[in-house]
């Protein structure tokens, strides 16, 4: 009797948890607010931004490498958002329609991060004015990057873009081979874009608000970091990747200290394989034991684990952690603990493929 009244009470409490999470209002809505994308023009970071324009982002700002590809996406966002409209920052939180921008930056160089922020946290950027005004924002807005600012009607573009308001994190690379079979340059670029080209941007954002806050303004905003399940668990050939997303994960840990003062919430989310452009480079050189182990959480689709971080980011979570068919936001400690890098399960894991590892090196 003891034992079922414990099943029930146990059963009432998750029920409970699940409901009350579910129903409770939204932190932080994307509607209306500049949504800032680094590694923005595919993959992940092309659906987010997508996720987001369907949503109501006042602006979506995408950054990369690649002009075409930052173009096409524009493009694509375009078609996304329906109708654009003349508009100004004081007006957006009652206009749905979106303004979509794309600047070319390498965002493992500090300086160029530093003079791109300076113009895409301008709250003035009429770069379609024929007066003087407008020419020289246009020119500062190319120097930095600007590939594009798209309407829908191509008509006009709003005379002001308010700052950003949530900078997600998705520029990153990743080479899978075993180690010492990596080149100097493959390990290096690995680390630099992973980790250097999320801090660059996570700095200059903070930077602007701390001149905020020394002017008296408090609003809310939301940094989004992109980890792995390799930030948990590290396996069999991505030695120089995994240390790279371990990395993300100590950043996270860090910042949410050091943002709290500034109203700033750091979100880290640990997404599955996803089927991106990325990972089919990434399969090219995989070794055959890498694709056995990891073959245990699935593929998923861009869209997915893009749906998933939005939802997580306006439920308020601080961790987002995907596994299975679930929608996992954490922190939920037990999915965390089955995946800590120090717990029994690596050692299982390790020694459930032991005998593929031998093989390998036997042949």
């Amino acid at each position: 009797m003891l034992v079922f009244g414990a099943i029930v009470i146990v059963a009432t409490a998750l029920l409970a948890t699940f409901v009350l999470r579910w129903l409770r209002p939204k932190e932080l809505e994307i509607k209306g607010k500049h949504v800032c994308i680094t590694g923005g023009s595919e993959g992940i970071g092309l659906s987010l931004a997508q996720e987001c324009v369907r949503k109501g982002a006042f602006a979506v700002t995408l950054i990369a490498r690649s002009p075409k590809k930052l173009e096409v996406a524009v493009e694509q966002l375009s078609t996304t958002a329906g109708p654009y409209e003349c508009r100004s920052a004081s007006d957006s939180e009652s206009n749905s329609s979106c303004v979509v921008r794309a600047f070319s930056c390498d965002v493992t160089d500090a300086q160029s991060v530093t003079k791109l922020f300076k113009i895409v946290n301008e709250t003035s950027l009429d770069v379609f004015s024929k007066d003087s005004e407008g020419q020289e924002a246009l020119a500062a807005a190319k120097s930095a990057g600007l590939v594009a600012i798209r309407t829908t009607d191509g008509k006009c573009v709003p005379t002001k873009i308010r700052p950003i308001d949530i900078l997600i994190n998705c520029a990153g690379t990743c080479v899978c081979d075993e180690f010492d079979s990596l080149e100097p340059q493959e390990l290096e670029i690995q680390l630099r874009l992973n980790v250097c080209g999320t801090m660059y941007p996570c700095q200059e954002l903070m930077k602007f608000v701390q001149r905020e806050e020394d002017a008296g303004e408090h609003p809310k905003r939301v940094i989004v970091l992109l980890g792995s399940l390799a930030s948990q668990l590290n396996i069999y050939g991505f030695v120089a990747y995994g240390a790279s997303k371990f990395a993300i994960r100590g950043i996270w840990e860090a910042l949410t200290m050091e943002c709290d003062p500034l109203n700033i919430r750091i979100v880290c989310a640990f997404p599955p394989n996803t089927d991106t452009p990325g990972f089919e480079i990434e399969n090219r050189r995989k070794p055959e034991i890498t694709k056995i182990i990891e073959d245990t959480p699935g593929l998923y689709t861009a869209d997915e684990v893009a749906t998933s971080i939005i939802d997580g980011i306006e439920r308020g979570k601080s961790s987002l952690v995907r596994l299975g068919h679930q929608r996992c936001q954490g922190p939920d400690e037990l999915r965390l603990a089955l995946w800590s890098c120090s717990g029994r399960p690596f050692g299982l894991l390790a020694q459930s493929h032991s005998q593929t590892i031998e093989k390998k090196y036997r042949e």
